[in-house]
């Protein structure tokens, strides 16, 4: 029955929230520009902030929306709600109908926490706001999340086969990330500060 859900969690995550919100504004080449990831941050950073957060809406809901019904008209308990949430965080990732390339699953993390419960998700929503602005990298945010999904489950259920599946998703995340976590090494990654200082002075150029 997990695998089932897993599954069935998995072909859910094919919805890009970055797709969807970009085509709206007609970019069709997302993917050739600013960071090349297919999500909510680089979005933020091709056709503004307020699209980013439209994008992040999209992938949260994604992820919550089917572990609510599977919560409250199936009934399903909390392993198996944590089997659909995390396959909607891999088809994210790693989406069958766009060759694997997708996005880094931050969002659809924070939709799967208000999934299991809404005091889980508003606590991973907190954890990672507080992160990204104490670290002032927005990655570093969305690393805080993969870390903390396998200790809740740890903490609640214990070394359930839910909790095993995370620690290997928690593996996936640092993975897609290697490249913020290389920048940052090298000093190229940019912070939370410049990306709204930048933006700031782009707009102020324009309208001179």
């Amino acid at each position: 029955m997990n695998i089932i859900l897993l599954a069935l969690g998995y072909s859910f995550g094919w919805l890009e929230g970055a797709l969807v919100v970009s085509r709206f504004h007609g970019e069709k080449e997302l993917g050739k520009k600013g960071t090349g990831n297919i999500g909510a941050s680089n979005v933020a950073i091709v056709l503004g902030f307020k699209s980013g957060l439209w994008v992040a809406a999209i992938d949260i809901l994604k992820a919550f929306v089917p572990m609510y019904v599977g919560r409250t008209w199936f009934d399903l308990n909390l392993e198996a709600l944590a089997f659909l949430g995390i396959g909607v965080v891999i088809g994210h990732i790693f989406p069958l109908p766009f060759h694997f390339r997708g996005g880094k699953g931050a969002a659809s993390m924070v939709g799967l926490g208000y999934g299991l419960s809404f005091n889980l998700g508003l606590m991973m929503h907190l954890v990672f706001l507080l992160f990204a602005i104490l670290s002032d990298y927005i990655f570093i945010g969305s690393l805080s999340v993969f870390v903390f999904l396998p200790l809740i489950l740890w903490f609640t259920s214990g070394p359930t086969p839910a909790f095993y599946l995370s620690l290997i998703l928690a593996g996936i995340g640092f993975y897609k990330h290697r490249t913020n976590l290389k920048n940052l090494r090298e000093g190229k990654e940019i912070g939370l500060r410049n990306f709204f200082t930048n933006k700031k002075n782009a707009k102020k150029r324009m309208g001179d």
